[in-house]
């Protein structure tokens, strides 16, 4: 799990590079990158999710 979310971190950070260097005036091409960061995001909170309920399940 934790190699699923390092993994996530590294994608995210390559999008956020490519959309720091996307032609500003580009807002088609701005808003699909921004839409696959907010995928990622949405991925990356239910592994964290997944992995706090697994964490409390093993504290039990």
């Amino acid at each position: 799990m934790e190699r699923k979310l390092e993994k996530i971190e590294q994608q995210k950070g390559e999008l956020e590079s490519q959309m720091n260097a996307h032609d500003p005036t580009d807002y088609e091409g701005l808003g699909k990158l921004s839409a696959q960061i907010a995928e990622l995001e949405t991925q990356q909170g239910e592994l964290e999710t997944e992995w706090f309920d697994l964490s409390e399940q093993l504290g039990k």
